[in-house]
């Protein structure tokens, strides 16, 4: 047969008559267009367009390669560069040569993704890079100013020379910059292990009551000194029970509690509501305050960590800690916080604990004591 060599082509070979009829196609070239080869060799001395639609392309004046889309007769659309050509020693037939650019276009298109995925790691590199050195940065001023503070008062008392009084005064100042000092410790250092999946908890069936009375008498002396009012409900008011970790709740409660009395106003209120979602399981702890707000586009950011809290406030300053560190607190125990906020009227942070055991059953057992290193 004079075509038979084309029938080893891994490219499509059709040929076409001078009444565009199709008189030879190869394997591939059925292949390409949907077609078993024997439905494509009874194809033959039939309109070529019932085979494969090239549109309006005038095939007899293609003579280099040209992207187009063919169209096979079930409908089946194929990426394809095609050159025609004359053949030399057989007359009026013309040979179409089909090349399949989809598995390059998948290629490329599987590149590309590829490629933009690096650059989104890259971006999240870079990101990450300027958000250690952000945190550095807040660290340092953090530690400065409470070490200045420490520093200082020592200094002072070391030459001697004051009354008793004064003599107390520089002593609290001590306490009250080293009480500082540890917490921004304690924060960097929870922060960091829960991010690597270091944490131990307990998780059982508790009284919310309880874990936020505690855990608010902690801040009673920083909300009278920043003349704030906090309202909540009292000890012998009936408790809604769920499932959390008495310590870790504790740090979320002191966490948003504390934010809310610091970024308060003067003569400001912090009032906490619990209430009970039967809908979804959840106990559900509500903080809201009277100061001054929090833009909308900031929510998500707020959780993100290392955010400085001058970009909540221009009267403060930290790190930024607290809510990265209650909500990976908070998500970890199987429930979830988010925030409700209205620029210079105020913010609510509401937390979910959840009802009834949706964790693994390591969370219910309670971890080991860590006893040392005891080998001999």
């Amino acid at each position: 047969m004079k075509y038979d060599l084309f029938d080893s082509f891994w490219d499509g070979v059709l040929v076409f008559d001078q009444n565009q009829e199709l008189i030879y196609g190869n394997e591939a070239a059925a292949v390409m267009l949907g077609l078993s080869l024997r439905r494509l060799h009874n194809s033959c001395h039939k309109p070529l367009s019932q085979t494969a639609n090239f549109g309006s392309i005038n095939l007899k004046n293609i003579d280099n390669y040209q992207h187009v889309e063919v169209i096979g007769p079930k409908g089946k659309r194929l990426s394809a560069m095609i050159c025609v050509q004359k053949l030399p020693k057989i007359k009026d037939r013309w040979l179409i040569y089909l090349k399949d650019m989809s598995v390059e276009e998948n290629l490329q298109k599987k590149y590309l993704k590829e490629l933009k995925i690096k650059e989104r790691h890259i971006a999240q590199l870079r990101e990450m890079d300027q958000v250690k050195d952000r945190f550095m940065i807040l660290t340092t001023h953090e530690l400065r100013t409470p070490l200045s503070a420490l520093v200082g008062s020592c200094d002072i008392l070391k030459n001697g020379g004051i009354d008793t009084a004064t003599q107390k005064i520089f002593i609290d100042t001590i306490f009250e910059q080293s009480s500082h000092l540890m917490k921004l410790v304690n924060n960097i250092l929870d922060y960091t292990r829960i991010g690597t999946d270091k944490m131990d908890y307990f998780v059982e069936e508790l009284a919310i009551r309880d874990v936020l009375f505690d855990s608010i008498q902690s801040l009673k002396d920083f909300a009278e000194k920043n003349k704030v009012t906090i309202d909540m409900p009292t000890p012998e008011a009936p408790s809604l029970r769920c499932y959390f970790d008495l310590h870790w709740i504790g740090v979320v409660v002191r966490n948003l509690v504390h934010n809310a009395i610091k970024f308060n106003r003067q003569n400001g209120r912090v009032d906490i509501h619990v209430r009970e979602d039967d809908t979804e399981g959840y106990v559900i702890v509500e903080i809201e305050d009277t100061g001054f707000g929090i833009e909308e586009k900031r929510f998500q950011e707020i959780f993100s960590g290392f955010q400085t809290t001058e970009q909540l406030s221009h009267h403060q300053s930290g790190t930024g800690l607290n809510l990265p560190l209650s909500k990976k607190i908070v998500e970890a125990l199987g429930g979830k916080i988010e925030v409700e906020s209205v620029v210079r009227k105020g913010s609510i942070f509401r937390f979910y604990l959840p009802k009834s055991k949706v964790l693994a059953a390591s969370f219910y057992q309670k971890p080991p004591k860590n006893t040392g290193d005891l080998a001999a």
